[in-house]
């Protein structure tokens, strides 16, 4: 069996997955289309652990939050008081809340700067088979 012969089934009929991917693309008035064979070889897509509105929450929140702590500045009553107790509450809240989100973002940052470059990697050395459908690396024995 050569490097390029499919593991899986012995087949010669193999091709790395970046020509696939390329030759599957079309561009028809200005917008991509792509076969059904290059969507198959297509290369990995970032995947961000935290979605977009995570963090437009957690702002979205912070100004729901600011006017509620108007009160509290202005009297002295018990219901102030009360108010002022569920306040540090949420503010407490938001604040675990803002933690995780920086820690996700974190983790978004270490993904796309090491897991995916090792995805994308891994897929620029990939081949398939035409034949059954494997993908593999081959081996340079």
């Amino acid at each position: 069996m050569t490097a390029c012969s499919c593991p899986n089934c012995g087949s010669h009929d193999t091709q790395k997955l970046s020509v696939g991917y390329a030759q599957g693309m079309r561009v028809i008035e200005d917008r991509v289309s792509y076969s059904a064979w290059s969507r198959r070889c297509a290369p990995p897509e970032p995947n961000p652990i935290v979605p977009w509105w995570v963090p437009a929450l957690a702002l979205v929140s912070l100004f729901v939050l600011y006017p509620a702590a108007q009160p509290i500045l202005e009297g002295e009553e018990l219901m102030v008081v009360l108010r002022a107790l569920r306040f540090r509450i949420a503010l407490w809240l938001l604040g675990g809340l803002l933690l995780v989100v920086v820690v996700r973002l974190i983790a978004n940052g270490w993904y796309l700067c090491t897991a995916f470059r090792i995805e994308y990697e891994q897929w620029r050395q990939s081949w398939i088979c035409r034949r059954c459908g494997v993908r593999y690396i081959p081996r340079s024995d």
